[in-house]
């Protein structure tokens, strides 16, 4: 008989005693062992001798490696594995930007270390990248397990994968209950065929407490069964990769004398790395192993560009350290775009030059399309290629999910490495190409986006591109898109997000009118531009606006004329320039500017008239027309000079004429309901003010149809302060007419009316508190409800309504905006009104 005092296939240790068979006295009592070895020799065993205890349970470490000491972070991660493996499921640990180096293996390997009481079956690891077969992959346990590599001639890979499972399984037992820390944890690392997780290859795995797995991939939910508990990795929190940076220091902190500006330093390079996992990591190691300041390396960083930090993984001092698999992005990187074929790899590149955090797919579609039209197109009733392109670049998760379901995330610093691998030229010629489309993107916004508001999401991402291409050469697509940008923040009434936008589209316009002052294109988009901003100028009314704007729109009609001396079809230009300087000229109302401003209307109009005769089937100059008209109109009702009314009154009449003929011809129109709607208010506006036979009833049925259409704008539109400023004002009109109705309860209906008027203007105030245009309405629209609050004998309303005029203007004045000389003249009577309580 074989007495072994070690392991059976090891000859050293061994004893031979009478008998049979092989008897393993490792680690048994001493006792024990005397007692068996007098039993087996034929001699009587003392009684002094104990009986043999029950075995205590087998404690198996398994080959798992240590954790990181310096693993820092991550607390919400290890919570939801712990869950995910507590609850006997297979957590997946995934990163969020699909590339090495986000820390996924050392988050389940610190996991398991933590948690080691839990295992004590053993924690062990599999290299799963590139299998596909599961059972087979358990079968490369058996060395580390020390049991026999093969059980037969006739044992296939799956046999012995099972093979390994009963032996995990025996130990699970051996070391005791689950409960008690008797399972066994597997990690099957870096799983990169999503195949491997398929329920055919799960389904043989015993389903019972005994076995704990964790998976990490670089793989997407979507390519996962549902079954399996997604965790993932994201970038590395701010606070997480100071600590990992500050640790790797000699005494693990910065030196006291140093301390404030080394933490301040460490926090710039945490976020300049966008909290990649493997790029904090190598910072630390380099810092720490040459005894480099933060401060001098974040100098360097932002001198050198984020690809730099990338280098430092070839430095020996830090590879002889780092735990990770990979020692540089790069090389994953480029062994991943290998994966990739060109349409997809051309999207990556114009992603990298989009912001990292708003990517538009449509956008990179229009980009691709255009580089390799033949690789997107597809006949009816096929897959279409750009969907097999975007699940590809997601399931790689190298753009990942955004705020909005169009908008994707690129990491910053892959973005840097995929600019980095084009040269210099491609980089401006690819650039060029997608402000083109996207110029194209934002045109179209600007043209759908009020009656389809579904469509607002493009705003935040044209934002973003505008800010993140300030810095670089800016050209008229980059001018053209920052103008949409702030043409529409100003619509909805956000004024101080619409001015910076304004202001790069009109240096970028200027720029290129500029460089190139022979181009008619050019002369008009600045020519528009100014007119754009002078409108604004308007609306928000500071200190020196007004002054500002009077330049704007006179340099905007010089281009006007300049262009239609060259070019008669420049007349649109100029008129437009007409009615803008004239409807300032109107409202500033010093000596001179109504003579000017009537001659300015008048030409306005001849020269739209012209238009319209040599282009009669043009919708746009059938509108210009109308609209001219109605300019007219206003001023004519405004000066009320002898014959004003009755040629206002016509004016109006043919304006809405005009306006109905473009309605019948688009019903779907926003601009055109808008238009009609404008009409019908002014023309109720005159007839009630005429007030002859039959003039009251014509007015409130113009009013009722224009409230209606308002509505219907603002149904549309929710978000719209325009949408919601056209109801306010059609309300005012429909009180102003409902007032004047010979009807016992006409001035409460009246006053109904102007306090659903009266909550929108104060809404929009609220909305926007820097804005003179809302700050004006909403003066306007306390005082008219106070007269018809006093007019319906509400006495106390009245007086809160004149009060609350009195605060909007007082405010408006005490920050230092300007105001126009009506409000000024309503201030003066307010104030005077209150008295004492002013």
């Amino acid at each position: 008989m074989l007495l072994s005092f070690g392991d059976p296939g090891d000859l050293t240790g061994i004893g031979i005693l009478p008998g049979d068979g092989y008897v393993d006295i490792d680690d048994q009592p001493p006792a024990e062992i005397a007692g068996l070895i007098l039993e087996r020799a034929g001699l009587p065993v003392s009684t002094a001798v104990p009986s043999r205890p029950a075995p205590k349970p087998e404690t198996y470490t398994g080959h798992l490696r240590l954790a990181n000491p310096h693993f820092v972070g991550r607390g919400p991660e290890l919570k939801k594995l712990a869950d995910a493996v507590g609850a006997g499921r297979i957590g997946v640990v995934a990163a969020v930007h699909g590339l090495g180096g986000m820390g996924k293996t050392e988050l389940a390997i610190t996991f398991a270390e933590r948690e080691a009481g839990k295992f004590s079956g053993g924690r062990w690891i599999l290299e799963a990248e590139g299998r596909k077969k599961l059972l087979p992959l358990f079968g490369e346990l058996t060395y580390d397990l020390h049991i026999a590599p093969s059980a037969g001639p006739d044992e296939t890979a799956g046999m012995r994968g099972q093979r390994v499972l009963d032996e995990l399984k025996r130990r699970a037992a051996a070391a005791g209950k689950p409960d008690q820390g008797g399972s066994v944890l597997v990690v099957l690392d870096n799983v990169s065929e999503a195949v491997l997780l398929a329920e055919p290859q799960l389904a043989p795995l015993p389903h019972e407490d005994w076995l704990r797995i964790i998976v990490t991939t670089r793989l997407g939910r979507e390519d996962l069964p549902k079954s399996l508990v997604f965790i993932p990795v994201d970038d590395l929190a701010e606070e997480d990769a100071v600590k990992l940076i500050t640790d790797h220091q000699p005494d693990g902190r910065w030196p006291a004398a140093t301390a404030p500006a080394d933490e301040a330093a460490t926090l710039e390079i945490a976020k300049e790395l966008g909290g990649f996992t493997l790029a904090i990591e190598q910072v630390a190691l380099y810092l720490g192993h040459h005894a480099i300041r933060p401060a001098a390396y974040l100098v360097r960083l932002r001198k050198e560009g984020l690809p730099s930090a990338d280098a430092l993984g070839t430095d020996q001092g830090v590879t002889a350290q780092m735990r990770h698999r990979e020692k540089q992005l790069a090389l994953v990187l480029n062994a991943t775009l290998e994966r990739l074929d060109r349409p997809a790899r051309t999207a990556l590149d114009y992603a990298a030059l989009l912001p990292s955090d708003s990517v538009p797919w449509p956008w990179l579609r229009a980009c691709v399309a255009r580089e390799h039209p033949d690789a997107l197109r597809h006949d009816e009733g096929y897959p279409d290629p750009w969907a097999e392109i975007r699940r590809r670049l997601e399931g790689l998760r190298l753009l990942t999910p955004g705020d909005h379901p169009e908008i994707a995330r690129l990491h910053r610093l892959v973005g840097a490495h995929l600019r980095g691998r084009l040269p210099e030229a491609a980089v401006a010629v690819k650039l060029r190409q997608m402000r083109d489309k996207v110029e194209d993107f934002a045109l179209e916004l600007q043209a759908v986006w009020r009656h389809d508001v579904s469509q607002l999401w493009q705003l935040a991402p044209l934002q973003a591109a505008v800010e993140h291409w300030r810095d670089g050469d800016r050209d008229a697509a980059y001018g053209n898109i920052a103008g949409v940008v702030g043409d529409i923040e100003q619509t909805i009434g956000r004024l101080d997000r619409a001015e910076p936008f304004l202001q790069f589209a009109f240096e970028a316009l200027d720029e290129a009118y500029r460089a190139n002052p022979q181009s008619v294109d050019a002369a008009q988009a600045v020519s528009v531009m100014l007119v754009k901003l002078a409108d604004f100028l308007v609306m928000r009314g500071q200190a020196g606006d007004a002054a500002r704007a009077l330049g704007y729109y006179e340099r905007s009609l010089e281009l006007g004329e300049q262009m239609l001396r060259e070019n008669p079809e420049a007349a649109r230009d100029v008129s437009l320039g007409l009615n803008k300087l004239a409807d300032f000229l109107a409202n500033r109302g010093q000596a001179g500017d109504e003579v000017r401003a009537m001659g300015d209307y008048e030409r306005s109009l001849e020269l739209r008239e012209r238009l319209l005769r040599d282009h009669p089937q043009s919708a746009e100059a059938v509108r210009d027309v109308s609209v001219s008209l109605n300019k007219l109109a206003d001023f004519l009702v405004r000066r009320g000079q002898a014959g004003d009314a009755a040629r206002a009154l016509g004016d109006y009449e043919r304006s809405l004429e005009l306006a109905e003929q473009l309605l019948r011809d688009h019903p779907q129109s926003a601009q055109a309901v808008r238009d009609v709607s404008a009409s019908l208010n002014k023309l109720a506006d005159v007839l009630t003010t005429r007030g002859q036979a039959g003039d009251a009833a014509r007015a409130l049925g113009y009013s009722e149809r224009c409230l209606e259409l308002a509505e219907q704008l603002l149904r549309e539109n929710p978000q719209s302060a325009e949408a919601t400023r056209d109801v306010l004002v059609s309300l005012e009109r429909l009180a102003h007419v409902t007032a004047a109705q010979p009807d016992t309860y006409a001035a409460r209906k009246a006053l109904a009316f102007q306090q659903r008027a009266l909550a929108l203007a104060s809404k929009l105030r609220e909305d926007n508190p820097q804005s003179v245009f809302y700050g004006r309405t909403a003066a306007w629209s306390y005082y008219f409800t106070g007269q018809l609050a006093h007019a319906a004998g509400e006495a106390e309303l009245a007086a809160q309504c004149l009060a609350g005029c009195y605060t909007v203007l007082h405010e408006l004045i005490s920050a230092g905006m300007e105001l126009d000389e009506p409000m000024r003249n309503l201030y003066t009577k307010v104030k005077a009104a209150l008295g004492d309580e002013a």
